[in-house]
């Protein structure tokens, strides 16, 4: 066997290559916007509009004129409110520059403002930079004996000053020119366009890509719609007020506003500016900017935590720190559009990466899925040393499943079977194994405590873990422990305590991880009141038998925890059955669900009257033993608890 999965150059080269080939991208993206922010553009805006084409379709009207009509029409739209939009500002301008009530308006309050922070800190800031201004100005210009140059400018013709007025004005007109040709032909052809994109990835991945494309749209088209709404809601309420207050030119910032809140972070940040600072300049007095600004503020907090809560519903996919990364990449790429369409963009990379495997990184770096699961998040803690949180783990899957069952099986034994995996490849230490098991085992102890609604008592009692410093399940001096599971009540325990009670006597194959299983079966059937009396790994096969036959239980549980551990569960069912030919043996060969039949053949032909591959399953199979079980056979309980015997083995 070759140790090639070692080799530096076999480990580096992948992500090596990775890198290579996604700087290469991000630099064809840059280099190339000139392409790629148009056909962005036109992607996103044929989402938008193609709704609208289909309804104009379904009236009857061919695809060419209605693509065309819809185009046409929202278009000139568009440009009737920029119109609009441009000669209001001029307007305002013009007022600004010609109401001498707006500039006295304002110098009141700037006069205000000087009054309000004059004196202490403030003024001596002021004075400090007054002597700093003062200094750096340096002697005059007479005292040096310099003689002032005077240079005049030639004046430029019209045609320069066109020039330069309209060539700002070419790059941002070219790119919606291209991205409105490009929505044009794309929803006119846009069955063949699909097709020809299904045809990219292959005939053999038409479920993942029209999986892919159907999740895009869906996702995309929600979110244009839904922010359409809360956006235009928030620009008409705005308008209302300012209406009401009497701010000049209301429906102009509320339009600007409307249109701002499709820029992420700093579109609401900049369509409050306008009407805020329209209020300082157009009022003498503070109550009616001060009105506006609580209003703005009221507005915004609406929005955010009640309606994009209930009209988005289902997130787009994207993590809250995703997103910001993610339009900061866009900005910095393409500038203000990139940020305009950088949630549509990242979007569609989350749902690349959860349909195409080459691509998970997108989902894991951006997506707001759970990237760990449960298990996996609880042993990472425990490795860390982190027993706070592993707890909290345990205590949330506790509360959603209200099954201690569930909880071991969905959380404690998987990680359990990576800690024996990790153990078996020397990727942690004894100490790191020693450590999850002493911590698991508390854990478990407190999952068989049922205390309803109230689970507080586990975090603050697994700092006992590290502090003790050895199992909790041994008791100092003693070669026996009983971990009792107290009852919900007094009641229910009398109760308990007069019904027949199923005996189980519980033993381990081989290994300690598998004593801490018996004890996860004991938490989760321990609330019912039967018992099981756990033997340990120390136990001899002789032993064993000796147990049985003075206790004489209901059936015999051995766990078997893989990778190993066949061996031994094999040789003890073959010697049980040859000793109790009656007695119920159930085998918990847990964790390995691959070649089961194989297992299930092996272990029954050596006497195994059943085979389990969970905790849960377990459970089942222990309550159909004692419902088919006739209650004159059944034990009488002296107490519920778990009974781990500590003998040589």
């Amino acid at each position: 066997m070759t140790n090639r999965s070692l080799d530096p150059v076999s480990l580096w080269l992948p992500p090596l290559a990775i890198a290579i080939l996604a700087s290469i991208a991000v630099l064809m993206l840059y280099l190339a916007q000139v392409i790629f922010v148009p056909l962005a553009l036109g992607i996103i805006l044929a989402f938008l509009l193609h709704p609208l084409v289909r309804l104009v379709e379904r009236a009857r009207v061919p695809r060419i004129p209605a693509v065309v009509t819809v185009v046409v029409l929202i278009s000139a739209a568009l440009t009737g409110v920029g119109v609009s939009v441009g000669n209001e500002f001029q307007t305002l301008a013009r007022e600004l520059r010609t109401d001498q009530a707006y500039m006295s308006n304002l110098e009141g309050k700037v006069a205000d403002l000087r009054r309000f922070m004059s004196g202490g800190v403030m003024a001596d800031l002021e004075a400090v930079l007054d002597r700093v201004g003062s200094n750096l100005e340096g002697p005059d210009a007479d005292a040096s004996g310099d003689r002032a140059i005077l240079v005049q400018a030639e004046p430029e013709s019209q045609f320069s000053s066109l020039v330069a007025a309209v060539s700002p004005l070419l790059g941002p007109l070219g790119t919606m020119a291209l991205a409105i040709a490009l929505v044009i032909f794309i929803l006119i052809s846009r069955e063949d366009l699909r097709n020809r994109i299904i045809s990219l990835f292959g005939r053999n991945h038409l479920s993942a890509t029209t999986r892919a494309f159907d999740a895009a749209g869906r996702r995309i088209g929600r979110y244009l719609l839904m922010q359409l709404i809360i956006n235009a809601s928030y620009g008409f309420a705005l308008g209302v007020v300012l209406l009401l207050v009497g701010v000049p030119y209301p429906l102009l910032w509320a339009l600007l506003a409307a249109l701002l809140r499709y820029v992420p972070y700093v579109g609401p940040f900049l369509g409050a500016i306008f009407p805020i600072g329209m209020s300082l300049v157009a009022f003498d007095g503070w109550s009616e900017p001060f009105l506006v600004i609580a209003f703005i503020v009221g507005l915004e907090l609406f929005s955010n935590m009640v309606m994009e809560p209930v009209l988005f519903g289902q997130s787009v996919g994207i993590s809250a720190v995703g997103l910001i990364i993610a339009a900061g990449f866009w900005t910095l790429l393409w500038g203000p559009v990139g940020l305009l369409i950088a949630t549509p963009l990242t979007v569609c990379l989350v749902v690349l990466g959860q349909h195409v495997p080459q691509f998970r990184f997108f989902l894991d770096l951006l997506g707001d899925e759970q990237v760990l699961p449960p298990h996996a998040s609880y042993y990472q803690r425990l490795l860390a040393r982190d027993q706070q949180e592993a707890g909290d783990l345990a205590q949330t899957a506790l509360r959603t499943s209200r099954e201690p069952a569930h909880v071991c099986d969905s959380v404690l034994l998987p990680a359990l079977l990576q800690t024996r995996r990790d153990r078996t490849q020397e990727r942690i230490s004894a100490e790191d194994e020693a450590y999850i098991l002493q911590s698991t085992r508390f854990i478990v102890g407190e999952l068989g405590r049922p205390q309803p609604g109230n689970h507080g008592g586990l975090l603050q009692r697994l700092g006992a873990v590290a502090a003790w410093g050895r199992p909790l399940s041994s008791a100092d001096g003693g070669d026996s422990v009983a971990a009792t599971v107290p009852p919900t009540s007094d009641n229910a325990a009398s109760s308990q305590s007069r019904q027949p009670r199923f005996d189980i006597v519980a033993c381990p194959s081989h290994h300690e991880v598998e004593e801490l299983a018996i004890e996860m079966l004991a938490a989760a059937i321990g609330p019912t009141g039967h018992h099981v009396h756990a033997l340990t790994t120390r136990t001899l096969p002789g032993e064993i038998v000796e147990v049985i036959r003075q206790r004489k239980p209901d059936a015999v549980f051995v766990a078997v925890i893989p990778p190993s551990g066949f061996l031994q569960a094999s040789y003890l069912c073959r010697r049980l059955r040859k000793t109790f030919p009656e007695l119920p043996i159930i085998v918990g060969y847990w964790g390995k669900k691959s070649r089961f039949d194989d297992v299930l053949v092996k272990l029954r032909s050596r006497g195994a009257s059943f085979v389990t591959t969970s905790i849960g399953q377990t459970q089942k199979q222990i309550s159909g033993m004692i419902e088919s079980t006739p209650s004159a056979n059944l034990h009488r309980p002296e107490r519920s608890q778990v009974h781990a015997s500590h003998s040589n083995y």
